[in-house]
């Protein structure tokens, strides 16, 4: 399994990143989603993949 940390740019967008990932997990359910807090980042999402690939085609579909 392969984690990933994903924070918006600007923090507030968090609700925006945060309904982005809520419709992504709904058609993948192999994806773990937790919260995280970071004191440099502020607000984010630790994200857990089944593998590299897996991890760039949900970041490229999040980008779309």
């Amino acid at each position: 399994m392969v984690f990933s940390g994903l924070f918006p740019a600007d923090g507030s967008d968090f609700e925006a990143l945060n309904h982005a990932i809520e419709k992504l997990t709904c058609n993948d359910a192999s994806v773990s989603v937790a919260k995280e807090t970071s004191t440099a980042l502020g607000l984010g999402f630790r994200c857990g993949f089944l593998g590299l690939l897996h991890m760039d085609v949900f970041h490229q579909r999040l980008e779309q």
